[in-house]
């Protein structure tokens, strides 16, 4: 009488459904990281320039009253008195 223990016994549909299960995960897990890198790494800003802001300021102190007006509703004398509060 011989036995054979090599034989395994055949997978279960669980099993089956299980490793199917991990692959889906796996898939997902991937896309998620291949998305995200794709999103953090393409987004760039559109102004780079540093100075931008205070060349926006002086145009609107020395440029024409209305436009500061326009853009601001702050009179000019008031909107001075802002810039050296702050």
């Amino acid at each position: 009488m011989t036995t054979s223990y090599n034989m395994a016994p055949p997978p279960t549909l669980i099993v089956i459904l299980l490793s199917h299960l991990q692959v889906l995960y796996d898939v997902i897990g991937l896309t998620f990281v291949v998305v995200m890198s794709l999103f953090l790494g393409g987004v760039y800003t559109q102004h780079i320039d540093m100075w931008r802001g205070t060349r926006w300021i002086m145009q609107l102190l020395y440029g024409h009253e209305a436009r500061l007006m326009s853009l601001t509703c702050i009179r000019p004398e008031v909107f001075r008195k802002l810039l050296d509060w702050l």
